[in-house]
């Protein structure tokens, strides 16, 4: 876990830079120079650009695992949110989490707007899995016409698949 919040430590200010446009997209290294330095290659600002927020979103996403392991599911919960800020597309189980954490927490719609994100890239199996999960979450909140329809559509989707 220290490696990780060591390593968010120190691309957080380079993100700064990036999102803040202080650094040019003109394929200069990150110093200003173009070229090589020493015996490393230059990295261009685009590639920094393109690869840091993946980057990002991946140590988050590995520390709401940590958090996940421990218990914490509110310190989860905030990797999570930040690995979706970082890199939105990056990792498809964050929404699918952080709709199973949300709930977990008592927080029921936003818990549903994850889980509901998270129907839009699966199919089969998985998708059945997480119209049970709506349809749960659904009834804990006391929005029952809400879950009699997801656990319906659990079903239409569990028929569908088996034929």
């Amino acid at each position: 876990e220290a490696h990780y919040k060591q390593a968010c430590e120190l691309a957080e200010p380079i993100m700064k830079e990036l999102k803040n446009g202080a650094a040019s997209g003109s394929g200069a290294s990150r110093s200003g120079r173009s070229g090589t330095s020493g015996s490393s290659p230059a990295v261009s600002t685009s590639a920094l650009h393109a690869a840091l927020p993946a980057t990002m979103g991946l140590m988050h996403y590995g520390l709401a695992q940590m958090h996940l392991q421990r218990g914490d599911q509110k310190g989860a919960s905030v990797q999570l949110e930040k690995a979706l800020v970082c890199h939105p597309y990056g990792v498809k189980n964050v929404h699918t989490m952080l709709g199973h954490v949300q709930s977990s927490l008592g927080k029921y719609t936003r818990a549903i707007e994850h889980l509901r994100e998270s129907l839009r890239d699966v199919s089969g199996e998985s998708r059945v899995a997480l119209l049970e999960s709506l349809g749960e979450i659904s009834a804990l909140s006391g929005d029952y016409p809400a879950a009699e329809e997801t656990y319906a559509a659990a079903v239409d989707a569990n028929t569908s698949n088996a034929h």
